[in-house]
């Protein structure tokens, strides 16, 4: 099998988590007042009109399968985890099934190009508007976000192999994650601030 071919039967067999990635999109398009979906492609991308687009709403509407998907793979892992695979054959399906949906969600989290320039296409618009001063006082924190991401969505997008090894890698955090292998840095500032008290008193 070439390169070429194992991008199209991989493409085919995370695409669950692409369509749950452009339904967050059309899910947060909908929840937003104002905005009418015009196309909606379960594989590729949303389009959408928005009467009052501010870099806020694009934001959340852009980043939303970050969230989304990435509950859904956690929830998933928790069920995994209340789960005796060798208990029956129907707990052996399930087990498949849910590793399956955690896997796929996990995978397609992450930010296009697309979705990471918008807040900041949105936020450029908004300099010649009444908005202009909120943009000022706003416009960093998005930059501080949005570049960092912006710059790694970039560099996906140009290289197949560098989407595959970071998106699998996202993967192996949010399993580490779910699945307790992986602990995160405020749970241990956490301990080690109860260590200390318990040390001093």
């Amino acid at each position: 099998m070439n390169y070429s071919a194992f991008q199209t039967y991989f493409h085919k067999l995370i695409l669950p988590g692409i369509v749950l990635h452009e339904l967050s999109h059309a899910l947060m398009v909908t929840l937003i007042p104002g905005n009418k979906i015009t196309e909606l492609n379960l594989t590729s991308n949303v389009k959408y009109n928005s009467q009052n687009a501010t870099a806020t709403r694009t934001f959340i509407i852009a980043y939303a399968p970050v969230l989304l998907n990435t509950a859904l793979a956690f929830g998933c892992i928790q069920a995994i985890n209340q789960i005796d695979p060798v208990d029956s054959l129907a707990n052996v399906v399930l087990f498949i099934s849910l590793f399956y949906i955690a896997f796929v969600s996990a995978f397609a989290s992450l930010p296009s190009y697309e979705d990471a320039i918008a807040p900041i296409k949105t936020l450029y618009y908004q300099i010649y508007s009444i908005r202009f001063i909120l943009v000022l006082l706003i416009g960093p924190i998005y930059f501080i976000i949005s570049i960092p991401i912006l710059i790694f969505s970039y560099i996906q997008r140009i290289s197949y192999t560098v989407q595959l090894i970071t998106n699998l890698a996202y993967v192996l955090i949010i399993f580490g994650l779910g699945f307790g292998l992986i602990e995160l840095p405020i749970d241990l500032a956490q301990e080690a601030i109860s260590n200390l008290y318990r040390s001093l008193y």
